[in-house]
């Protein structure tokens, strides 16, 4: 049996890859295809690799390092992209996707690398994992004990270091030019039992988690590792499948739904029939964005809550990572503070001119909040 390890990693966030659709200056020769994106999503000197495409084309999937003659704008609104094989005019439905990369830079003092990266959030101090996996190299330091911690950096660079003098952990496997996945290693005690994994068959083992997280409430990544032994398979589902030293989960940290109040807003009348009531909604099931807390008002004889005399504004639609879910009920979404934002509005026939206050009820799986409000 092989050993098998457990830890908590967080992702930096702003390396998610952006998708969206993308147009194409047809005038132009050579033709420009233009790919809108937030405000500066990306810089100048930022290393991505950009994909444009549909379903049976693929005509640009290379890597850039963007210059100011490639970006629109400033605040930067998009990307341009200019070369032979900007798509043909005629075709629709086109996907543009901008990944950001960090890339390895050099090899400092025998021990440490040095990473350029796309301006992330990050604190020295850090503890990560760093992974490269193409032609010429392979590496994942979990599996080599070693703990990087960033030691220094900027905007556009960070340095790493081990506390050994041993640079075995690199050689041969890391090299200036590479592209590396960063994780942070989030801290807390994760561990799998020795003696609670049993096997099933071959790469398929069952064992007990154990310990506490020290996590704040975010999406994580659950990490199983065999790096005891790289050949021992942590899963594989057929035969036909390769076998991995190491299998990612998802992992959610919820923390109590919660109205803010600071964000509460109230308009209209209700002797007009078009009073309005807007909120933001902290907390509650992750990922956020994916689920839909339960809204009721109190008022009257409605001690329990009741979803008459009033509408909610609400969009339907798929999660964005989960395309065979659709018809469910979506509010407003704010990505910057990861909050929902519910609107209530005053159902049309329904007299409120006996009622003077409400209070709003939310409720999920994580728990429940309240609100009392003065209707205008």
């Amino acid at each position: 049996l092989p050993s098998i390890s457990g830890m908590v990693l967080s992702s930096f966030g702003n390396l998610e890859p952006f998708t969206t659709g993308v147009s194409v200056e047809t005038n132009e020769t050579p033709r420009t295809g233009l790919i809108p994106v937030p405000d500066d999503y990306v810089g100048v000197g930022d290393r991505v690799d950009i994909f444009i495409g549909d379903q049976s084309n693929t005509f640009i999937d290379e890597f850039y390092v963007l210059t100011a003659n490639e970006l629109l704008g400033s605040p930067v609104t998009g990307v341009q992209v200019t070369g032979s094989n900007t798509p043909y005019f005629g075709f629709s439905q086109l996907d543009a996707t901008i990944t950001k990369k960090i890339e390895v830079s050099g090899i400092v003092g025998g021990t440490g690398v040095v990473l350029y990266h796309p301006n992330i959030d990050y604190t020295v101090g850090d503890v990560v994992t760093l992974e490269v996996s193409g032609q010429s190299s392979s590496l994942y330091t979990a599996c080599n004990n070693v703990d990087l911690t960033i030691v220094d950096g900027n905007t556009i660079g960070m340095e790493l270091a081990v506390t050994t003098t041993d640079n075995s952990w690199y050689v041969g496997l890391l090299q200036a030019g590479d592209t590396v996945n960063l994780n942070k290693q989030e801290a807390g005690e994760i561990f799998i039992p020795s003696n609670s994994i049993t096997v099933s068959t071959e790469g398929q083992y069952a064992f007990d988690i154990q310990g506490t997280p020290t996590t704040l409430y975010k999406d994580y990544i659950f990490r199983i590792v065999t790096c005891e032994n790289s050949q021992h398979p942590v899963y594989t589902q057929t035969s036909m499948e390769p076998k991995l030293y190491k299998k990612d989960y998802n992992m959610y940290v919820s923390k109590p739904i919660s109205i803010v109040n600071s964000s509460v807003s109230i308009d209209g009348s209700r002797s007009n029939g078009n009073w309005r009531i807007r909120f933001n909604l902290e907390g509650g099931l992750r990922p956020v964005r994916n689920h839909s807390p339960r809204v009721m008002l109190r008022y009257g004889s409605n001690t329990l809550g009741t979803f008459c005399g009033f509408t909610r504004t609400v969009v339907y639609g798929p999660p964005l990572d989960d395309p065979y879910q659709d018809n469910r009920l979506y509010d407003e979404y704010d990505a910057v503070n990861d909050q929902l934002i519910v609107e209530l509005k005053q159902a049309e026939g329904f007299d409120w001119s006996g009622q003077s206050t409400v209070e709003i009820v939310v409720q999920d799986e994580t728990g429940e909040s309240t609100l009392n409000v003065t209707l205008p």
